[in-house]
């Protein structure tokens, strides 16, 4: 049987869907910074703990490499984080753009 190939294969559809659930939760993390509802070191502390989470789970063998992976993940998110809560202000402008 052909495969359609119009249609990613599950694996593509995985990682994209991974993709952009990073991409939002950084630009959710974002906003809340911007608009002041969260300080940067709050975001970066539950970062933190997750990251802490994805390492003792790959510690005790819970899919250990995706935990690994994931951990290096959210560690360059708790890092962006740190960077935009570096600003001389503190403040960043939170750019919009329009979906196509």
């Amino acid at each position: 049987m052909a495969q359609n190939t119009d249609r990613p294969d599950e694996t593509a559809r995985h990682l994209a869907e991974g993709e952009a659930a990073l991409v939002l939760l950084e630009s959710l993390l974002l906003t809340l910074v911007a608009k002041g509802v969260l300080t940067s070191d709050e975001v970066i502390s539950s970062v933190e703990t997750v990251v802490d989470v994805k390492r003792q789970m790959a510690a005790d063998g819970t899919s250990p490499e995706l935990s690994t992976i994931a951990a290096g993940i959210l560690v360059k998110v708790a890092n962006s984080m740190a960077a935009v809560g570096s600003e001389p202000d503190g403040q960043f402008e939170v750019q919009r753009s329009r979906a196509r």
